[in-house]
């Protein structure tokens, strides 16, 4: 057996890496052989990756917080991101259920996000998770919108947020201070279907 070198590993190499004989002394190995060829790894283009965006399984109210039973999930998974629309490797989807943002967005169509990147969240449309009382996350879907509250000398007191509905039949919910709410994502788009894809996977395999 060649050193150091495994016995299978050594089958599937072949005969570059035997152990030198009589017979082969002399001989030079070819200007094209490259021993470590076999462990070369090819590195993708980027222009050649899937847009993957991961599927989360919580369904997101269109409505007041409380319109969702937390215990409704989808399957969790990968799935394309749609060409068209700006894509990040954090990207995720979740299912949108209730009327509050039509007409832009409708009941169970699958909202696109990209993680909360900071900047102003102004009159942006945010993925809001409220803090969860029984061990299970609520998320809500609306527009931000901030006043300030301002005292008589023009000093600024305080921030009352909102957020608000597309839907003029749906009320305004106003985040109370104090409380843990957590912007989570911002919305890029809607779909009303998305294209589940398996993740590439590896596993050892043995050399015979």
């Amino acid at each position: 057996m060649a050193p150091g070198i495994p016995d299978g590993c050594r089958k599937a190499l072949g005969p570059f890496h035997s152990p030198p004989n009589e017979s082969l002394r002399g001989l030079s190995p070819s200007p094209d052989y490259n021993p470590m060829a076999f462990f070369t790894t090819t590195k993708v283009p980027s222009s050649l990756r899937r847009r993957e965006m991961t599927i989360k399984p919580n369904r997101v109210a269109c409505g007041d917080f409380a319109d969702i039973d937390p215990t409704e999930r989808e399957n969790s998974g990968t799935a394309l991101a749609p060409e068209g629309l700006p894509f990040v490797r954090s990207m995720f989807t979740m299912r949108c259920r209730g009327s509050s943002m039509e007409p832009k967005i409708r009941d169970r169509m699958w909202c696109l996000f990209h993680p909360d990147v900071g900047g102003t969240r102004q009159d942006r449309i945010v993925l809001v998770e409220e803090p969860a009382r029984d061990g299970l996350d609520r998320y809500t879907l609306k527009r931000y919108h901030s006043y300030r509250i301002y005292e008589s000398d023009g000093s600024w007191e305080r921030q009352e947020i909102y957020l608000m509905p597309l839907n003029s039949g749906h009320p305004p919910i106003r985040l109370e201070d104090g409380a843990n709410h957590r912007i989570c994502g911002w919305f890029v788009g809607a779909v009303s279907r998305i294209q589940r894809i398996d993740r590439v996977s590896f596993r050892y395999i043995a050399i015979e």
